[in-house]
């Protein structure tokens, strides 16, 4: 029983650390002026962006989501933690692949980016997404 309820103690922690970052949406405007983002490099910009706040978007939905089922299954008599963790895991993988969509977005723009721009942008993300970015 202790591994399940550790578990879903971390469960419980990632859910709120992914609705706290998709609320966010951490200096977004000001990313582009700090990089100073020439016509050429928009449109990657735009795309990239939009892909974060897609991933973010659906992390954040995903933690509201976790927090019902934990609330409901809390409120049993007896929870099943053990279902409770394969549901939250699950909720995690379906997040996944935006995640990795706009990972792959930000490498395009880097590879747009001059050296000063670089630093800004990964500086930026390592600072605000970090987490989801590694």
């Amino acid at each position: 029983m202790r591994t399940p309820f550790r578990a879903l103690l971390a469960l419980i922690v990632l859910t709120l650390s992914l609705g706290a970052a998709a609320q966010s949406f951490p200096e977004l405007d000001q990313l582009e002026a700090k990089l100073g983002i020439r016509p050429d490099q928009k449109r990657q910009y735009d795309v990239t962006i939009a892909a974060t706040k897609r991933a973010l978007i659906a992390a954040g939905l995903a933690a509201v989501q976790m927090k019902d089922d934990i609330a409901k299954e809390m409120a049993k008599k007896d929870p099943d933690y053990v279902m409770l963790v394969f549901r939250q895991k699950a909720l995690l993988e379906q997040q996944k692949p935006l995640f990795e969509e706009a990972g792959r977005e930000w490498e395009k723009l880097f590879k747009q980016l001059d050296d000063r721009q670089l630093r800004v942008a990964k500086g930026w993300l390592h600072e605000n997404l970090g987490r989801y970015f590694p």
